[in-house]
Parts: structure tokens; sequence; C-alpha cells
């Protein structure tokens, strides 16, 4: 999981930089080390269900969080997510 976090993280550097600063994608993909192919299917790719929920959590953690003045400790944001969404995620899966 690790290792494709920091995949994403490159897949986005290199999305800001040619965007932003019109750096060339190939000049990009070969300082980070990754095939140019990659970073397009990368940019084609479909989003999983697991990761659209996973930027819900993350926006409910956020809000909850800034509501809560950033005193909620992991036992409380979990209690509250898991009302507010009506589920049951583990505190691992909140916290990771």
């Amino acid at each position: 999981m690790l290792i494709r976090i920091r995949q994403e993280n490159k897949y986005l550097a290199i999305e800001k930089l040619h965007e932003e600063d019109k750096y060339s994608i190939s000049l990009l993909c070969k300082v980070a080390k990754i095939a140019h192919s990659s970073y397009y299917k990368w940019l084609r790719r479909e989003r999983t269900d697991c990761e659209k929920e996973n930027e819900v959590l993350i926006k409910e953690i956020i809000n909850i969080y800034e509501k809560a003045g950033g005193i909620y400790g992991y036992r409380k944001m979990t209690m509250n997510i898991n009302h507010k969404l009506k589920k049951n995620y583990n505190h691992k899966r909140l916290i990771n």
C-alpha cells in the first residue's frame, strides 16, 4: 500500500508541474523514474469504489476535526464517523 501511495504522489506531482509550470511529461517521468506510459495509464484510470469511499471519509474526518477544534482522538473520531455515515469502520481504517 505504501508503494502505491508513493507512486500516486509522483503522478500527482507530475500532473501539477506539467499544468502549472509547463514542464514536459517525458522529462518529469524521467526524473521521477517512472515510464511515461504508466503516467498516462494513471491519468485514464477509473477510481475504485474504495478510493471514492476514502475521499468521502477524508472529507468527513476533516470536517469533524475542524468542528471539534482539533481535539478528537481516534476513538471519538471513529465513533462520530460511524454514527454520521451509518457504517462500522475500524479505527485502523480511519487512521491509516
